[in-house]
């Protein structure tokens, strides 16, 4: 099997414009799943996020997207009931969460009980998909501007 680098971080001492050190992530399988968080613009767009529950929600809807469901994540009334309970909080605090996950692009509502994470912030999945998944993104997000 090949190896394939796929993430790779640079820490610079600002005093000396030197890289301090280099850490990177290899695979041997370009299907593997793997969870990543976007950093490349920095941190500012967490800011997105009003709380905590809206950060242990999404990461919960992430997870339920899968590849059968051309990674729809279908979010009924039993699982909001299920994530408050999991998450200790109000049935009516997770779909405010929703709401304002929505309002900030890091889900797109499909239809009533149906979503789509936005792939650029937090991404679940091989890493082949990334680009096509995006692209599928935007275009469902055009649609319902």
């Amino acid at each position: 099997m090949s190896r394939r680098k796929i993430f790779e971080k640079q820490t610079v001492d600002f005093n000396t414009g030197q890289i301090a050190s280099v850490d990177c992530e290899y695979v041997s399988d370009n299907m593997e799943r793997f969870f990543m968080g976007r950093t490349t613009e920095g941190l500012e767009w967490l800011d997105g996020f009003n709380n905590i529950t809206e950060v242990k929600l999404f990461l919960i809807m992430v997870e339920m997207s899968t590849p059968k469901s051309n990674y729809g994540i279908v979010f009924t009334s039993m699982q909001t009931k299920g994530c408050a309970e999991i998450l200790k909080v109000s049935e009516g605090m997770i779909v405010k969460c929703i709401t304002n996950l929505v309002k900030n692009d890091f889900l797109i509502r499909l239809s009533r009980s149906n979503y789509m994470a936005n792939p650029l912030t937090f991404y679940q999945g091989g890493t082949k998909d990334l680009l096509k998944r995006n692209k599928i993104y935007q275009s469902l997000k055009v649609k319902k501007e």
